[in-house]
This record gives C-alpha cells, sequence and structure tokens, in this order.
C-alpha cells in the first residue's frame, strides 16, 4: 500500500499554493489515504475531482464536483473510496474531459528524475496510459505531482531503473518543501498491451 504518513495534510496544503494546481480545473487524485486531504481540496475549492475505483476493481474512474452534489452530500462524504462509490458519477471509456494534473501517492521518489515507486501493482501507469490513450491528456504537457514524507525521498533511482510504461513526477510536495524534478525520466503515452496479462 502506499504509506500514510505525518504531516500529509500539510503536503496538500503547500500543493495547492503551486499555480498550476491553482489553474487546474480537473485533478486526477489516487484513493489512497495520503492522498485525502489532496481529495479534500480539489472538491473544496469547488475543482472536478477525478478518482480510479481502487484497482479498477468495481469501474473505472468516477468525478465529483461539489456543485453536483446532492443536498445534504459535504465533502468529506465524499473522499473515501465508499463516499466516491456512493456520490460519484461513473465515468466511461468514451467520456470527453480533460485532466490538467495527476496527483499519485508513492513509496519512494528521486527529486533529480522523477521516478518513483508506488504500490508495485502498475495501476497509476494502466489509468495514465488509459486516459493519454483516449486523448483525456497530453502525455508530454500534463504534470504529475506527488505528495509524501520528506523521508521519502531518495536519490538512487537512476532514469535506467525506469521500465518503458513507468511515469515520472514533475513535481514533489512534502510537508516542509516543493521540489521541481530537475532532469525529469520521459512520460510514457499509451497502453503498453504486451505487458499486460489477459486479466
Amino acid at each position: 500500500r502506499i504509506p500514510n504518513f505525518d504531516g500529509a495534510s500539510s503536503a496538500a496544503d503547500r500543493l495547492g499554493t503551486l499555480p498550476e494546481f491553482r489553474a487546474a480545473k480537473t485533478v486526477k487524485v489516487n484513493p489512497d489515504t495520503p492522498q485525502k486531504a489532496v481529495r479534500q481540496m480539489v472538491l473544496t475549492l469547488g475543482k472536478t475531482l477525478l478518482t480510479p475505483q481502487p484497482r479498477l476493481r468495481t469501474g473505472f474512474f468516477s468525478t465529483l464536483s461539489q456543485a453536483t452534489f446532492p443536498t445534504g452530500v459535504t465533502v468529506a462524504d465524499c473522499v473515501t473510496s465508499k463516499g466516491v462509490a456512493k456520490h460519484g458519477t461513473p465515468v466511461s471509456l468514451y467520456d470527453n474531459y480533460t485532466v490538467d494534473m495527476v496527483v499519485v501517492g508513492s513509496t519512494a521518489v528521486c527529486p533529480t528524475t522523477g521516478a518513483r515507486v508506488g504500490k508495485g501493482e502498475g495501476f497509476a501507469e494502466l489509468e495514465w496510459g488509459i486516459l493519454s490513450l483516449q486523448g483525456n491528456l497530453n502525455a508530454t504537457t500534463t504534470l504529475v505531482v506527488t505528495t509524501i514524507h520528506d523521508d521519502q525521498i531518495v536519490s538512487d533511482i537512476p532514469k535506467g531503473a525506469l521500465t518503458k510504461h513507468d511515469v515520472p513526477v514533475d513535481i514533489i510536495v512534502t510537508p516542509t518543501q516543493i521540489i521541481r524534478v530537475s532532469d525529469r525520466a520521459p512520460k510514457p503515452s499509451g497502453v503498453f498491451w504486451d505487458l499486460l496479462s489477459p486479466q
């Protein structure tokens, strides 16, 4: 799992200071606990939240926007996986929308190359591949941001350690700092079908 960390809310607040985040209208955020405060901030600021169903078990993505909440439903009701499943609007593969920023969780990340380690199951990469294949994000220009603890920053993930489907990050946000990756590895585009099992 993506580890939760002390200061996750502070990291989310710092993410909120990024001009790219302020300008974003639709933000994809992973469903893990450390990014709960990010999902809450996205909705509180009136943006559209795009979030995947955990491990894509029960569907693809859901969107949520405070403007469409039913009476009595609060932002806090909608930032957990159960809340998303209950109150979110399912998104099909063919819906037309544009993702302006992607926020991912990480186990570790390199500030030089942007290489990250996630759960090790490849779901963030598969989601990226599908969204880029369907034209819902631009693999070259859409920013990828991670919120992590300072202790999760490592300096020993070279570009060559990434596989062809790995998605590096552009910006690392911790409770104490913002790091713009200086020599980011290239981002992939599309789905690498040869890497997928029949399931």
